[in-house]
């Protein structure tokens, strides 16, 4: 025979376990979607790319970490000039078109002035290169955002200047090849075409001069 007590008893862990397990069920729904909504939100972004031109590139840089962003490095090739926001240094871009400066792919580096002088949380700021467009093509790549507190992110899929592939720079040469060999071919085969009709020629000649009774 089962008590009063122990009835209670009885009920109060049904309740327990359906509230155990509610609890269980709105974890793990909602752990799933915070961990999304974490991953959905990047420490920045990085916009823009050419113009109608192809000369100029305009990159803005968004800041969604807590650090200001200190440091950007966009890769380029043939950038003759590179700006970042007022005060920032661009003194450690490499191979920027200029005399006597070997002409490879390079980096436009832009550093703030001081850890406190970068791009704060929220707000963004325009980075722009002038592309000498020769050899220059449009590409996609990673640019490097760095932070005060020494982070260090890459943002992929950004428009930037590259150079050529080998396939890029030689398609030219290597249509002039294929339509010179094809011409080439063409000569070939109407010489061998004429040779076979002049030897037909003299053959049918011969067949006559010997089949004539005279």
């Amino acid at each position: 025979m089962i008590s009063h007590a122990g009835t209670r008893n009885l009920e109060a862990a049904r309740v327990a376990g359906v509230a155990c397990g509610v609890v269980a069920a709105l974890v793990t729904t909602l752990g799933p979607l915070g961990s999304a909504s974490a991953q959905e939100q990047p420490l920045a972004t990085v916009e823009g790319g050419a113009d109608v031109t192809g000369h100029n590139y305009t990159w803005t840089v968004t800041n969604q970490h807590s650090s200001p962003i200190v440091a950007v490095e966009i890769p380029h090739y043939r950038a003759d000039l590179f700006f970042g926001p007022d005060g920032w240094s661009t003194a450690e871009s490499t191979y920027l078109v200029n005399v006597g400066v070997k002409d490879r792919p390079g980096v436009c580096k832009a550093q703030a002035p001081s850890k406190t002088a970068g791009i704060p949380r929220g707000r963004s700021a325009q980075f722009k290169a002038r592309i000498n467009a020769r050899g220059a093509k449009r590409g996609r790549a990673e640019v490097v955002v760095e932070y005060a507190d020494g982070t260090r992110v890459t943002v992929a899929n950004v428009e930037v200047p590259r150079a050529e592939t080998l396939g890029e720079k030689h398609t030219l040469k290597i249509g002039f090849g294929v339509m010179f060999a094809l011409f080439l071919g063409a000569q070939a085969i109407r010489h061998r075409k004429r040779n076979r009709e002049g030897e037909a020629a003299e053959i049918e000649d011969q067949q006559a001069a010997s089949s004539d009774p005279s």
